[in-house]
């Protein structure tokens, strides 16, 4: 059984690019991440708002469905926001395009499948009470030596 305890999606400065969901046999949470030239495209307040609004709503339809599988669910959501957003101009490239890391948890039969892009951390405790945290630190190792290498070469320059 899913049991959400707190949800939240808190928006600093800029505008909420995250978005959060749950249904019987579901839950996920997006985090919307800015295309890296940051162009808007969209009638959103950014791109990113657009892109987790729009895989928000696809899996808030389709996750109760458990005769699609959460990965090629995902591949055709992609496929769809993609179609969409590339119709929108004939100038975006791929640099423009938003993004998001999400992490699902989807009860299928007896099993939870946890199915995780990115840097979205889950908690999950077991019948027995023990807790896991679950979390990829690839990508943040990534921002941070990008981050220490942009502070590397404003130095030099």
């Amino acid at each position: 059984m899913l049991l959400c305890i707190d949800k939240g999606c808190f928006p600093s400065v800029k505008p909420l690019e995250d978005g959060f969901g749950y249904g019987e046999n579901f839950m996920f949470v997006i985090d919307g991440a800015t295309g890296l030239t940051g162009k808007k495209y969209t009638q959103k307040s950014t791109d990113a708002a657009w892109f987790a609004e729009f895989v928000k709503k696809c899996l808030m339809e389709e996750l109760k469905n458990e005769n699609i599988s959460t990965e090629e669910l995902l591949k055709k959501i992609l496929k769809d926001a993609e179609k969409y957003f590339m119709s929108l101009s004939k100038e975006i490239n791929y640099d423009d395009c938003p993004s998001a890391c999400i992490i699902i948890f989807r009860e299928i039969k007896d099993d939870l499948e946890v199915f995780q892009i990115g840097d979205c951390f889950g908690v999950i405790e077991y019948k027995n009470g023990k807790k896991e945290l679950l979390e990829d630190r690839r990508i943040t190792k990534l921002d941070e030596n990008a981050i220490n290498e942009m502070v590397k070469i404003a130095k030099e320059k």
